[in-house]
């Protein structure tokens, strides 16, 4: 089985460093790295985790992960949540611990930090204190969100802290800014997981099912060249997988509960071959102990949910991303859940093959109300997931639309960045937004909430910049420039944008702003090619 190419999740173009083995001779060179190791004991994995350990937070300018980082999925998670602290009651004073696993960038954290306090401002229940705690394996990455202008006045109020976690190995927390650590039983109230697109790029096992019997599907990790790059920025480029089946030890986990769902696929699922969660499912376990067995697990993920679709699924696809990841079996973490005694409450995939699941252990059925009626409501039909299939299937038609029908499509996003900044380029050349100043008022404020959203990563597109470039257009100079100003800060000085902001300065009559901004943009890269109006970034 070879890995295979996965494009953004939005249906972009897919990684062009992703070859797939040299051909030499007419035939696909093939160098045997390994062979016969278990799935989740591959090299696979190992070279998985010092990619991200080398990329930081760069990885994400190219592994997708828009359709799991968005306001409206931020929004969705902090409604169950809420839901959740409902049911908990008022947890004798003591805070609730949310904590994200693989928090990445800290995109997701940002967002859904913003929508759980925008919620609990609004609630009329007085819900208790939270602590949400960011955690990933990466240091760099630890240090780029702990650092994050966008995240600090969380830390200030003393609703955000930091610890490095591994999923692999998830054991006690050590919270880095308060001192608290976080180990088994030390939590008074029901503990709140957060995993999303996490799971996907942690050790599975696979096994094949024939004839009542288990069979261990092992790896065996190809290559096309006998010293493949494998600590380069594209090191799954030319690997491939094979999975071969093995009969499997009666017994192939010292945990019980997965002996007896690995055994019940065997009895179920003939002739199919499937993943089976075990890191995740470990880390879910160790974490549930920090309260005592109470936990809510939210998790969203590639992946799927009902075991009728597997009778039909062959070896693992590895899908590569400039990482590489895999469905997520959820239907592996209902059974588990459900034999510890807990709940399961699981959509079936959306857009993009999106699995969002709930998963409560340690509380009652009838104490998990609000919990499941804010799940069904958010994760229903029609939920925000479709958003996503109806923003791909216009995205290209965007100049087409009339400004109010673009301002309606940003607003009905949650006002989302990655949107606007999609939108820009149709909405500048919208004269209605010059001559209906009710309109251009609504552009404005609808502007300033998407920016609120805004977390920085550095990824090539400038929101402040186009922003600032629209604001220009639509003569509202004066916060085009609180704009170009936020562009400065974190591109540094660049000749376009100081000279968009000497334009801005004109307009508002500053005359001696407007002189040394041209002169910063004369000596400024890159090197402007002839000055003219308005200038524009390539990406």
């Amino acid at each position: 089985m070879e890995l295979t190419l996965f494009g953004d999740e939005d249906g972009g173009a897919a990684d062009s460093n992703a070859a797939l083995g040299a051909v030499k001779g007419g035939a696909i060179v093939e160098v045997v790295l390994e062979t016969g190791r278990r799935f989740s004991e591959s090299l696979l994995w190992r070279v998985q985790r010092e990619y991200f350990e080398r990329a930081g937070v760069a990885a994400w300018h190219v592994v997708p992960h828009y359709i799991t980082c968005n306001p409206l999925l931020a929004r969705s998670f902090a409604e169950v949540i809420l839901g959740f602290l409902g049911d908990a009651g008022d947890g004798g004073g003591e805070p609730f611990y949310v904590v994200e696993l693989g928090a990445g960038s800290g995109r997701f954290g940002y967002l859904l930090l913003e929508a759980l306090r925008a919620l609990h401002v609004h609630s009329a229940d007085g819900h208790p204190p939270l602590r949400y705690v960011m955690t990933d394996f990466a240091e760099t990455n630890l240090a780029f969100f702990s650092a994050h202008p966008r995240l600090r006045p969380f830390v200030a109020e003393g609703l955000l802290d930091f610890a490095r976690l591994d999923v692999e190995d998830a054991g006690e927390i050590v919270l880095r800014e308060s001192g608290v650590t976080l180990r088994p039983g030390s939590c008074k109230n029901p503990i709140v997981v957060i995993a999303n697109y996490v799971f996907d790029g942690v050790p599975h096992d696979a096994f094949s099912f024939r004839d009542g019997d288990v069979h261990d599907a092992l790896a065996t990790v190809l290559a096309d060249d006998a010293e493949p790059d494998l600590t380069g920025s594209a090191p799954f480029a030319a690997l491939r997988a094979r999975f071969d089946p093995h009969p499997a030890p009666a017994a192939p986990y010292p945990e019980p509960i997965f002996n007896e769902i690995v055994r019940d696929y065997a009895r179920d699922l003939d002739g199919a071959t499937l993943l089976f969660p075990s890191a995740a499912l470990r880390a879910v376990d160790r974490l549930a102990a920090l309260a005592d067995g109470r936990m809510l697990l939210v998790s969203s993920d590639k992946g799927y949910a009902d075991v009728r679709s597997f009778a039909s699924r062959g070896d693992p696809e590895l899908v590569v991303h400039g990482s590489f990841s895999v469905e997520v079996n959820y239907h592996a973490f209902r059974l588990w859940f459900e034999r510890r005694g807990g709940r399961a409450l699981v959509s079936e995939p959306g857009q993009g093959g999106l699995c969002v699941g709930a998963f409560l252990l340690g509380i009652s059925e009838r104490r998990a109300r609000d919990t499941t009626v804010a799940y069904h409501r958010v994760f229903g039909p029609g939920d925000g997931r479709d958003f996503f299939r109806v923003r791909r299937g216009i995205q290209e038609h965007y100049d087409v639309l009339d400004v109010e029908t673009l301002l309606a499509l940003v607003r009905s996003s949650g006002h989302d960045p990655r949107v606007l900044g999609d939108c820009l380029p149709s909405l500048v050349r919208q004269r209605a937004l010059l001559a209906n100043a009710p309109l251009r008022a609504e552009a404005l404020a609808a502007i300033d909430r998407v920016w609120h959203h805004h977390y920085d990563i550095g990824e090539p597109a400038d929101l402040a910049f186009g922003i600032g470039a629209l604001l220009y257009a639509i003569d509202a100079p004066e916060e085009a420039l609180r704009y170009f100003e936020a562009s400065l800060a974190a591109r540094g000085d660049d000749s376009r944008t100081l000279w968009n902001m000497a334009l801005c300065a004109l307009a508002l009559r500053r005359h001696g702003d407007a002189a040394t901004l041209l002169a910063r943009a004369l000596a400024a890269q890159p090197p402007l090619a002839g000055l003219t109006g308005l200038l524009w970034k390539d990406g």
